[in-house]
């Protein structure tokens, strides 16, 4: 093969992986303006565990009792997970995903924690999905200032013992990528719900 050859043979060989990039690109963006149009709802809570005490049958009347002396005593800490799960709706003719996702929790209107969501998400065109965002926290940090009161509210409707409800909005923000960048959306897309409150 001569010298013309191998420059013909590689230049076919740039064209077709700039198509097939472009191509990706171009996916990868499609499926990120159709993720702003999706539709989000709140589902449940779920996996819930304090303090190593868990959700998976119902917290027993023991179980709140310790929970409850820590909270009120002198533990050195008190993790708090729980998966929040949210029903996206793709409404449009394409499928709708994206790479990676940041989040804010707000309790009361008081941002407790944030953090992001590593795994890529996926919704097929014209169909739902279960998103589920495992959040987790030590207590403690957050019993403090004007933290302090939405934490022992959510708690308690956690627990199944709260008469006042908890109102909760769930702030996320998609990253997309597009070849070697990301891109990130613009503005939160908040997700608004209530937990707990039992009547009087």
């Amino acid at each position: 093969m001569n010298d013309k050859s191998k420059i013909i043979l590689f230049l076919q060989f740039l064209l077709v992986t700039l198509l097939f990039s472009s191509c990706s690109m171009l996916k990868n963006f499609s499926n990120a303006v159709a993720m702003k149009d999706c539709k989000y709802s709140f589902n449940k809570v779920s996996n819930v565990e304090i303090a190593g005490f868990s959700s998976d049958t119902q917290f027993s009347f023991l179980d709140i009792a310790k929970i409850t002396a820590l909270l009120n005593g002198k533990a050195e800490s008190i993790p708090l997970s729980m998966n929040i799960v949210l029903d996206v709706e793709n409404p449009n003719e394409k499928d709708a995903g994206f790479e990676k996702m940041d989040y804010i929790l707000n309790i009361d209107e008081v941002d407790l924690l944030s953090g992001q969501l590593s795994e890529p998400f996926f919704v097929s065109a014209s169909s739902k999905s279960q998103l589920p965002i495992n959040l987790s926290v030590d207590l403690l940090t957050l019993l403090r200032g004007e933290s302090k009161e939405p934490v022992l509210k959510i708690v308690k409707n956690l627990l199944g013992i709260g008469d006042e409800e908890s109102n909760v909005q769930l702030k996320i923000r998609p990253t997309i990528r597009a070849g070697q960048r990301e891109i990130q959306a613009t503005n939160y897309i908040p997700i608004n719900f209530v937990v707990g409150g039992q009547k009087k």
